[in-house]
């Protein structure tokens, strides 16, 4: 092979491995992602080896002295976790898989790898990313023109999608513009600055999109440090030159650089003023409520914190779930190693840090003929820095990686020093660190691969015979896996689903393997309610009232704000002869979801009176949902302005903005305007929703144009609007409405894909209103009358799940078993 092919190869390696690693989180953590990053971790362990060690010394650099710390004492806290188990993936593919990325690195380089290939690599791979800011970018404009034609609001704009999260973006345009700009000042062909000029573009408007503060700060402060040093690096030592020009003119040089400076603030300025107001955006309360927790954890566990993983962990504990998403990171990387990994962990990241810009200065003193080569890099790692202040890029695995590269980029131009005899131990513990790792990550990829073929988006709908055959490969997984609760759980999840068979027979073995798997991996995963509450409903179909008491309490003092799980605690209570306490569960589910009140479920037995009357009693004010519910009421019994009255009373206490733009298209609906109602209630579909409130008015708003299309006869419309109410309705998840068959509870939790956040079929919900029962019989019929009639008979029993006493769904599902048999 030629010298010019062998470089052509080399490079284009690095840019698919950079671009590869990169792009891990726009897949999450498949399986794919994961053989991808194993992958590379042993070519990295096979391109170290390839002389059988001969020259191991390329692998010595200060660098030992913070990597190794760092990842042995973290690995050292994993083993101290109150879970290891749950730890030691989160450790695995953060922490531990960047070791033997850094030496793969750094001994590639030092073998003589081109020098510019990192930053052409990461010119490709820039190029790519911004190809796709370019493309959603437009799509935005497109989508905001149409909206606007229509006389609609468009939505705020934020990039998300590209490496998952615009924040997650951010952080590789902070660390990656900064090696961009110092490129700049190398020798270059033409169309190679054009192409570094327009990433640069790209860049901006990548920064732009993201919306992400942190991030632009980062990114400005990492390219002024670059462009500094470049300057100072230059052969034509431009700073040199100007130092000489300002003493001999004095007044010119002050105003220039005064006027400069106005610029970079009125520039800066606007910058930041472009950067607020931007959809999903913290207010700070956030992050100084997840800085709090983190030192929380920290002052309860300071030695080993509590495992990697710990901090999400212990959110659970401290936040009502599953009306609140917990977060994985403590969004500040010294504060989230602290929490997770203690003082131990602090000791080994401090030493990396210390370690790295010790390196960075060393061979910038050093090594005065390659100082362009690292300007940029050393401005990339300010950047990364720099992000770590309000964020985490150590959790996130793409921006770790970039940094760990170009550590080792900068630290290969150190002189390997020559090895002897005595440095067999230096060799040794390099070499099985990098081969512990790579054999930890086939080991952990064992179990991955089950749970991936029961578990991937793109996996067939289940039938009786496929859930039975993944039940199974799940407890074989367990069989040597004993200490995995997702594995566990899933499991539990999958005998769950064959209790019931297609003639309604509860099958004894199945529910009987579902509650020891629940029992197990709460045992395992002690921290999430939901999972107690689904015990407790196997407990009652079981006919264990007893216990389903007990495990419906433990889920209330998990998920202490969940509605949901003290419904389902009163029907355990009553169940088990305790009418008293199941009054006050029911109590406190009103407290929780005040929608609820008017459902015919209370009218049932006296305790659900009882604890009704004394709701109402306790809450004389009217709130929202009641105001709400008599309005639709008076509307469609044609009092208008009876009806216009209470919406003008729940417009004055509607929960944010999208409550208020629904509500004040109900108020056109009753005063006959159907164009501006139409529009209202378009207009609600397209906001963003935050919190349950948010989202409850927006699948309202869907419903209310299921209405309207339904008056009018547009049988088609119809069907869709109603769709997306019901779905939305009744895919109850970990993260409220519209969250069910969500993997954001695992793959934060687990890093791994897995459905363990939904509620079984057999916890209650009174998710069906009586002021929308009338859209959703219509729904039902449109069902039966088009041939689907499991799916009609579905939305008859959640209708009667939450008004048991209501006639018309009773008879049209008898009406529908009866044709059936």
């Amino acid at each position: 092979m030629t010298l010019r092919t062998r470089r052509l190869v080399q490079q284009i390696i690095l840019f698919a491995i950079v671009l590869t690693m990169l792009l891990t989180h726009n897949s999450s953590v498949s399986l794919n992602v994961r053989l991808l990053q194993t992958g590379v971790a042993l070519l990295a362990l096979v391109a170290i080896c390839s002389k059988r060690l001969r020259d191991s010394n390329l692998l010595f650099s200060p660098l030992d002295f913070g990597w190794l710390p760092y990842v042995l004492l973290t690995a050292l806290t994993v083993s101290l976790a109150p879970f290891p188990r749950r730890s030691v993936e989160i450790w695995l593919w953060f922490i531990a898989l960047q070791v033997p990325i850094s030496y793969g690195a750094l001994y590639l380089f030092r073998r003589g790898w081109p020098e510019r290939g990192l930053y052409r690599a990461l010119l490709g791979a820039g190029s790519y990313l911004y190809f796709l800011t370019v493309t959603l970018t437009l799509s935005y404009l497109a989508q905001a023109a149409a909206a606007r034609a229509a006389g609609l609001i468009p939505s705020g704009f934020r990039l998300f999608g590209i490496m998952d999260h615009p924040n997650t973006f951010a952080m590789f345009i902070a660390i990656a513009t900064p090696c961009m700009v110092a490129y700049l000042f190398m020798r270059l062909g033409k169309i190679e600055r054009v192409a570094v000029i327009l990433w640069l573009a790209g860049a901006a408007l990548g920064i732009y999109g993201t919306g992400s503060r942190t991030g632009t700060v980062a990114a400005i402060a990492g390219s002024g440090i670059a462009l500094a040093l470049a300057l100072l690096a230059h052969p034509s030592q431009p700073l040199q030159r100007f130092r000489v020009w300002a003493v001999s003119h004095r007044q010119q040089a002050g105003a220039m650089l005064a006027g400069m400076a106005v610029l970079a603030v009125v520039a800066l300025g606007i910058v930041f003023y472009l950067q607020f107001g931007r959809p999903r955006q913290d207010d700070g309360g956030g992050r100084l409520s997840f800085y709090r927790s983190a030192i929380t954890v920290f002052t309860e566990h300071p030695i080993a914190g509590y495992g990697p993983g710990g901090f999400f962990r212990n959110e659970l504990n401290t936040h009502s779930v599953p009306l609140w998403r917990p977060m994985p990171h403590a969004h500040d990387m010294l504060l989230g190693t602290a929490a997770e990994s203690g003082l131990l962990g602090l000791l080994g990241f401090g030493a990396l840090l210390i370690v790295g810009a010790w390196t960075c200065v060393k061979v910038w003193r050093t090594q005065p003929t390659r100082r362009l080569l690292i300007a940029g890099p050393i401005g990339g790692l300010v950047g990364f820095c720099l992000s770590g202040i309000l964020d985490s890029p150590i959790n996130q695995f793409g921006p770790f990686f970039l940094a760990t590269i170009l550590l080792a980029y900068i630290a290969s131009f150190l002189p390997a020093p020559q090895s002897t005899p005595r440095q067999w131990w230096r060799t040794g513990l390099i070499v099985a660190t990098v081969a512990g790792i790579v054999v930890l990550c086939a080991v952990v990829l064992i179990p991955y691969v089950t749970v991936w073929s029961v578990t991937r988006p793109d996996r067939p709908v289940d039938t009786p015979d496929t859930t039975l055959a993944a039940a199974k490969q799940l407890d074989t997984v367990i069989a040597y896996d004993y200490a995995d609760p997702l594995v566990t759980l899933q499991s539990g999840y999958e005998w769950a689903k064959l209790i019931s068979s297609t003639s309604g027979v509860v099958e004894p073995q199945a529910l009987q393997n579902a509650i020891a798997r629940f029992e197990r991996g709460i045992q395992l995963d002690p921290d999430l309610g939901m999972n107690a509450l689904n015990l407790s409903a196997l407990y009652l179909k079981a006919n264990r009232p007893a216990d389903a008491v007990k495990a419906a309490q433990r889920a209330t003092q998990l998920s202490n704000q969940d509605s949901v799980a003290w419904l389902n605690l009163g029907i355990a209570l009553e169940a088990n002869g305790d009418p008293a306490g199941a009054q006050i569960a029911y109590e406190n589910a009103l407290v929780f979801e005040t929608r609820w009140e008017t459902t015919g479920f209370w009218q049932v037995t006296p305790s659900r009176q009882a604890a009704l009357t004394q709701f109402r009693a306790a809450n004389t004010t009217d709130h929202y949902y009641a105001l709400l519910a008599q309005a639709n009421t008076d509307r469609l019994a044609g009092r208008k302005s009876e009806a216009l009255t209470a919406y003008q009373n729940a417009l004055k206490i509607s929960p944010g903005a999208v409550a208020q733009t629904y509500v004040q298209g109900l108020i056109a609906l009753a005063n006959d305007d159907l164009v501006a109602a139409r529009l209202k209630l378009t207009q609600t579909t397209t906001m963003e929703t935050l919190e349950i409130w948010d989202q409850i008015a927006q699948l309202e708003a869907w419903r209310g144009l299921g209405d309207l299309a339904r008056d009018r006869g547009d049988t088609q419309e119809m069907l869709r609007d109603y769709n997306i109410a019901y779905a939305y309705l009744t895919s109850r998840g970990i993260g409220g409405f519209g969250t069910k068959g969500d993997w954001g509870y695992s793959i934060v939790g687990y890093q791994r894909f897995a459905q363990i956040n939904d509620y079984l079929p057999d916890v209650v919900m009174l998710d069906i209103t009586p002021d929308q029962i009338a859209s959703f019989v219509a729904f039902a019929q449109a069902n039966a009358a088009n041939g689907q009639a499991e799916a009609a008979a579905a939305i008859y029993r959640q209708i009667l799940e939450a008004n048991p006493d209501n006639t018309e769904a009773k008879t049209a599902l008898a009406q529908l078993a009866s044709l059936k048999s």
